[in-house]
């Protein structure tokens, strides 16, 4: 087994923060789809939109080795005087911790916006119904929706931190415990496996569908992307100790970027628009591969854009991008009836606005209450001290 170490891979990549931004915000673009018809004429961009998603897996994969590396060292779990499993379950409640108070605000305002669809779509009101229906949130609240063939009408994106969370707790104590083991064997051959079930089901983003393993497609999709996440980080260990000449890394460079352009073309494919052909399903599978790879050279320090990105404005880009993507479908809700007789372009603009305006909001106010927390934290201590 390894020997668990420090590391540096958690320290922010700015190339992988402005990432995060994009895929957020074609996500949000995404969502805004129902907005228009197609066969009215309109254009819906980034009609596939969801596969941006497995960028996001890939990631959270790429960081959870040396965040559970860090993790075992900041606690001092070494002398392993905690169960594996107990230490799983402290692992994710700290990521769960992390992202509490915009957790706490996204389903408030959720509540606030299927509240206000409710009532718009339901002339009479009725307060018991209404009750039962938001009771499906509690999945939410639980972070177990991405593991059950129900959608929650809330927010609906919150499946992503489900699906991420319940993978990490399943797949906490091999990796902690038997770490090449699950680089070298396990992650690669339950790739194949997973793959191969979801593939037979012929579709990649329908999140909430089961396949013959009983397992949900959002869950399916968070076990490949976070152990194919796993196997690049090691990979990008050995790639890290390599010098490259600058002709290898623009090489590098333009795999990269054009791997991104090829995504972007997946994602925002339109028949209509584009070939006058079918869409094969199977096509979304190799989006997978492709930002693999992307994610490695840019993990890797191999792409040479990063010496012309501004880092403090890609390191904030990348943090809002959690806050855009938690924030965005309850704005959707409210866009869609007050905006009711407006064009599909004219609500997405709307909604493109106003998600941003709330993240942005939301991101104030939890940068206020964590100086206020830290405040009062270093007051207690100086008084414990005293």
């Amino acid at each position: 087994m390894h020997k668990l170490k420090a590391t540096n891979s958690t320290t922010r990549n700015c190339e992988i923060d402005l990432f995060k931004f994009v895929f957020s915000i074609i996500i949000v673009l995404y969502h805004a789809r129902l907005f228009g018809d197609s066969d009215l004429g309109d254009i819906i961009v980034f009609g596939k939109g969801a596969l941006a998603v497995e960028f996001f897996f890939l990631i959270s994969g790429f960081y959870f080795i040396p965040g559970i590396n860090n993790f075992v060292e900041k606690n001092s779990l070494q002398d392993n005087s905690v169960s594996v499993f107990t230490e799983g379950v402290r692992y994710v409640f700290s990521r769960i911790k992390s992202i509490a108070i915009i957790g706490i605000f996204s389903l408030s305002f959720s509540l606030v916006s299927y509240t206000y669809t409710y009532i718009m779509e339901n002339v009479f009101f009725n307060p018991i119904i209404y009750i039962f229906h938001i009771s499906r949130c509690i999945w939410t609240v639980l972070f177990l929706d991405a593991g059950l063939p129900i959608q929650a009408d809330i927010n609906r994106a919150t499946w992503y931190l489900s699906a991420m969370f319940i993978v990490m707790l399943i797949m906490y104590p091999l990796a902690r415990k038997k770490r090449d083991f699950f680089v070298k064997y396990f992650s690669p051959l339950t790739i194949i496996f997973v793959l191969g079930v979801i593939i037979e089901k012929g579709r990649l983003t329908y999140t909430h569908s089961t396949n013959v393993l009983h397992i949900t497609s959002g869950l399916s999709r968070a076990i490949v992307g976070i152990l194919l996440g796993c196997i690049i980080y090691e990979i990008s260990q050995a790639l890290t100790k390599i010098k490259f000449p600058f002709w290898t890394k623009l090489f590098f460079t333009i795999i990269a970027y054009g791997g991104i352009f090829f995504c972007l073309i997946v994602m925002n494919y339109n028949t209509k628009a584009m070939l006058p052909i079918s869409y094969d399903p199977l096509v979304d599978f190799s989006v997978i591969p492709v930002l693999a790879i992307v994610v490695l050279i840019l993990a890797s320090d191999l792409s040479l854009i990063k010496y012309v990105l501004p880092k403090k404005i890609c390191g904030f880009l990348g943090k809002f991008s959690v806050i855009i993507f938690l924030m965005h479908l309850p704005c959707r809700g409210i866009i869609f009836y007050l905006m009711e007789d407006c064009t599909y372009i004219e609500k997405t603009k709307a909604m493109l606005i106003l998600s941003l305006a709330v993240s942005l909001i939301t991101m104030l106010i939890v940068f206020i209450i964590n100086k206020i927390s830290a405040k009062i934290l270093d007051i207690k201590s100086q008084k414990n001290a005293n």
